[in-house]
């Protein structure tokens, strides 16, 4: 069941009898807006851990104790051009208790006590709570650095991309740093004022009941009009940046355009070339720049279809730089030139399809995917996801692998002279 409460407002009611929870989940929904990335990232932390009810984390964990021992977060997120901050809740299902209760209505109203009365005095904050929070982001921030590879990953999508899709969905330190508790809290009630809101529930559950419950969250109808979920990016110069510092292993990404897009021309052929190029244990970048040249600890790739970039990862010895990046071009021109065994495409379809239908057993996987069918206005059913992927032949994977052109290459270089 899926419908619209309010303006701005939606629904989603999955049927499901195979769980024994129930799986909620509370998207808010904006526009991509760079210089708010930090205060969504902030403020989803603060209302993650405290209420005006539940002043504290113990407060709070006690609280989900008694709700047999829900479990519960506030994550952030960004899809295409829109930013989410989802609220995630996991709760037992009433039928497996030995004592009847109203747990999901008591559920309902823990999350309507985070979401509407948070720890807020005198129009901010509480400034002890919001303080540490604040310190707490900007530390995890900083150690990303510590983290090469994830480090890599987002100095290669300051390069590709140049503007706000470059900045991460938990925002920069730069920003959180001129974030107060008055204006988060001025935020917060524009936040819950504009954004849509999309309310996800899973589980062994009757459809009338449970949007009866639904409504004891007062949210109130907002206009909210949707822009093109997909990013687009005209092709450009490549831009290199290197990088020096004292690593045991060097760090070589490469960001290409690859006009593929979520379930439109080309979708499941542009899946299948990403699985055959590097997406998998199968494909060409594990199999002969790993395994067979020996030139890479890792080499992978991934395929970002709601912003349209092909990624490739790899960990190297530095001074194997040129060689990589020669041998990767060289598995992207023999998938163009047709050097796609049989066995190697039918495999990578029958992985797939594996990876699909088990996600089938997933709560949040099947929330994922109905969150994203509302945001592309779109839907498509197992047997055709399916039928899709089988439909791909080599040619297609082909016209794909001719679309990918190389835009930028950032490189960790490992050797200090």
């Amino acid at each position: 069941m899926r419908k619209q409460l309010e303006n701005g407002i939606n629904l989603t009611v999955i049927e499901n009898s195979q769980f024994k929870t129930n799986r909620i989940v509370i998207n808010f929904v904006a526009p991509l807006a760079g210089g708010e990335s930090a205060e969504r990232m902030l403020l989803a932390n603060l209302l993650e851990i405290s209420s005006a009810k539940y002043p504290s984390q113990q407060k709070l964990a006690e609280k989900l104790s008694e709700l047999y021992g829900a479990s519960f977060g506030i994550t952030v997120s960004k899809k295409g051009n829109y930013h989410l901050i989802s609220l995630i809740l996991n709760g037992v299902n009433d039928k497996f208790l030995e004592h009847k209760t109203d747990s999901l209505k008591e559920i309902f109203n823990f999350i309507k006590e985070i979401i509407f009365n948070p720890n807020v005095t005198d129009g901010h904050f509480d400034e002890e709570t919001f303080k540490r929070q604040k310190e707490n982001l900007m530390m995890s921030i900083r150690s990303i650095s510590d983290d090469k590879q994830s480090y890599a990953g987002l100095e290669l999508q300051k390069l590709y991309f140049q503007n706000d899709q470059a900045i991460p969905s938990y925002g920069t330190i730069e920003a959180i740093e001129k974030i107060t508790a008055t204006s988060l809290f001025e935020y917060y009630k524009q936040m819950l004022a504009t954004n849509r809101v999309d309310i996800f529930v899973i589980g062994e559950l009757d459809e009338i009941e449970t949007e009866s419950i639904v409504k004891i969250l007062p949210f109130t109808p907002r206009d909210f009009e949707m822009v093109p979920i997909f990013y687009h990016q005209d092709v450009k110069e490549v831009v290199t940046k290197v990088e020096t510092q004292a690593v045991a292993q060097g760090k070589l990404n490469m960001a290409y355009q690859l006009p593929v897009y979520y379930r439109e021309d080309g979708y499941y052929a542009g899946l299948i070339f990403n699985g055959i190029f590097g997406g998998s244990p199968l494909a060409k970048l594990f199999v002969n720049v790993r395994e067979k040249a020996s030139l890479a600890y890792y080499a992978s790739s991934s395929l970002d279809t709601f912003r349209g970039i092909l990624t490739v990862q790899t960990g190297i010895e530095s001074q194997n730089k040129d060689k990589v990046i020669e041998i990767v071009q060289q598995q992207l021109d023999d998938i163009i030139a047709g050097d796609i065994s049989d066995e190697l495409l039918n495999k990578t379809k029958m992985t797939m399809i594996n990876q699909y239908q088990s996600s089938l057993d997933s709560q949040m996987a099947l929330i994922n995917q109905s969150m994203v069918d509302q945001l592309t206005q779109t839907e498509v059913g197992t047997t055709e996801w399916i039928d899709g992927i089988n439909a791909v032949d080599k040619s297609a994977v082909q016209a794909i692998a001719r679309e990918v052109k190389l835009q930028a290459i950032f490189f960790l270089n490992g050797e200090i002279k």
